[in-house]
């Protein structure tokens, strides 16, 4: 079932989505196993794989979502989701880190309604113009 959405975010490659989920998941600054079943519910992408280590469960529901509406939106809410700022205020350390990691995972991806994601600060304008 395609996404129906303005912008249509092609979806990411295999290995985007692991350096993305190896990001976010990390062991030791990555979101917490709570957080992240949080985040994807609040994303609407299912859990698929709750018991799976962290990474590798983001991993197997973003590819769910990818191949179930092939696109990757979901991936972008997560990700804009999991990074606001106001959840950092209290750890600015781990906000810069965790961007800065994202930011290297980006600046490869094309798309055709995308042009080049070049970074999160870039993703997180772009979306500002989406109907979620």
């Amino acid at each position: 079932m395609a996404i129906e959405a303005k912008n249509v975010v092609p979806p990411f490659s295999a290995q985007h989505l692991e350096a993305i989920c190896r990001v976010l998941a990390d062991t030791e600054t990555g979101l917490t196993g709570s957080e992240i079943g949080y985040l994807l519910q609040d994303s609407r992408i299912e859990d698929t794989d709750p018991t799976l280590t962290k990474w590798k469960r983001l991993f197997n529901a973003f590819v769910h979502f990818q191949n179930e509406h092939q696109a990757g939106n979901g991936v972008i809410v997560f990700i804009t989701r999991s990074m606001n700022p106001a959840s950092y205020t209290g750890r600015p350390d781990v906000f810069c880190l965790r961007r800065d990691k994202l930011n290297a995972t980006f600046q490869p991806h094309q798309g055709a309604n995308l042009g080049a994601i070049k970074s999160l600060t870039s993703v997180m304008q772009w979306i500002t113009s989406w109907d979620l």
